[in-house]
């Protein structure tokens, strides 16, 4: 797994989406983690440990998208609960990130 630190423009530029990090597969090759620089420690740590979770994890392969987002949250909390907790929050306040996840419940990944 190769993890790639970027800003928030480039996050954006690359997804279109105000991600704090997206785990990007290539078939057989090296999955690459892009996580957002600019998060403070705790959270870039808890959001590497999510998306680390998301590279071991083949619940996706099935289409069950929120069973393996549900286990990145798992192994997030598990990790670190206060960090999950301080991801959370920086996403309930952020308008951004509550659109993102509105989408995503009504309309679907």
């Amino acid at each position: 797994m190769l993890v790639i630190p970027v800003t928030k423009a480039e996050m954006l530029d690359k997804f279109q989406k105000p991600y704090y990090g997206y785990t990007q597969f290539q078939g057989k090759l090296q999955p690459i983690v892009y996580i957002r620089s600019d998060l403070p420690k705790r959270v870039y740590e808890s959001v590497l440990v999510h998306e680390t979770q998301h590279v071991n994890d083949n619940a996706f392969l099935d289409g069950r998208v929120w069973y393996w987002e549900f286990r990145a949250y798992k192994a997030q909390a598990k990790a670190d609960f206060i960090g999950m907790l301080q991801t959370v929050w920086m996403s309930l306040t952020d308008p951004e990130r509550i659109k993102l996840y509105l989408k995503r419940v009504f309309i679907r990944f």
